[in-house]
């Protein structure tokens, strides 16, 4: 006769061949953290459609940096952020996964394994292409920011030049004196 007891562990046990949670027998890395290899397939698949997103939104922020388009660039990187929020909302959901990465990885099929490392293979190239790309934008920020900076410190010499000839006393009883004679 089979207990309820009993089903609840069965319903526990790794797929044959998989290791368990050391200290829970029974009890696989995937079911600990609640993640079947689908569900897990499907939160990477989702960070990588954003961070393809983020890299077509990263490939027009340098025109419009090099444009001197503040507006459109505000907006653009208030999309970008919307993007980042869903990127840690899906981050804070593998957080119990990553704790348990090596055994996670382990109670799956191989198949599962490599579809899984497939997907994190292109979220590092994205990864890479997006940060290099804000660094070259940020460079040139930099250099616009500090173009401007020179062009306000000529602009506050040149009102000062112009301000220092207006406050020049003048007299009424000023006469110009022939010294000729």
């Amino acid at each position: 006769m089979t207990t309820s007891a009993d089903k609840k562990s069965s319903s526990r046990s790794p797929t044959p061949g998989t290791p368990g949670i050391p200290g829970i027998p029974g009890l696989s890395a995937s079911s600990a953290v609640g993640i079947s290899a689908e569900e897990l397939a499907e939160l990477l698949s989702r960070q990588q459609k954003l961070f393809e997103q983020l890299l077509d939104l990263a490939s027009h922020q340098g025109p419009l940096i090099e444009a001197g388009q503040s507006e459109p660039l505000l907006n653009l990187l208030a999309q970008r952020q919307t993007l980042i929020n869903q990127l840690h909302e899906i981050s804070a959901r593998l957080a119990p996964v990553r704790k348990q990465w090596a055994a996670v990885l382990q109670s799956f099929s191989q198949a599962a394994r490599e579809r899984i490392q497939g997907i994190l293979d292109q979220i590092g190239k994205l990864q890479t292409r997006i940060a290099s790309l804000d660094e070259r934008d940020c460079q040139a920020l930099r250099l616009t920011s500090q173009s401007l900076g020179s062009q306000m410190t000529r602009l506050q010499n040149s009102v000062g030049a112009m301000g220092a000839y207006r406050n020049q006393p003048t007299s009424p009883h000023t006469r110009l004196v022939d010294q000729k004679s």
